[in-house]
């Protein structure tokens, strides 16, 4: 996941204490549809504006969601009928929107 306020955006590394936001709270990777895939070496990453996109179409590669990796290692299920505004908040590091249940 890349963009404004994410871990991946910036050319300078982000630290733990860079994601105030909390690293459970905090999405790094996403599986996406297959069409949406890349060589893992490809100069290519997933934006926000691809993974709202990909709210609808989550279901192709798993029924209903798809399985997201968090900064604290954990990976879990996120359903297609997740919030954008939770979405949104799961991608940035340091803006201190408050998650909720997802």
């Amino acid at each position: 996941m890349t963009g404004p306020n994410s871990v991946f955006y910036s050319t300078e590394a982000v630290q733990l204490q860079d994601i105030t936001d909390g690293t459970s709270n905090t999405l790094l990777v996403m599986e996406v549809p297959l069409e949406f895939s890349v060589h893992w070496m490809a100069p290519h990453d997933a934006d926000l504006p691809l993974v709202l996109n990909l709210k609808s179409d989550a279901e192709k590669a798993h029924m209903g969601g798809a399985q997201a990796l968090f900064g604290d290692g954990s990976v879990r299920y996120l359903s297609k009928n997740i919030a954008l505004e939770t979405l949104e908040a799961l991608v940035t590091i340091n803006v201190g929107e408050t998650v909720g249940e997802f």
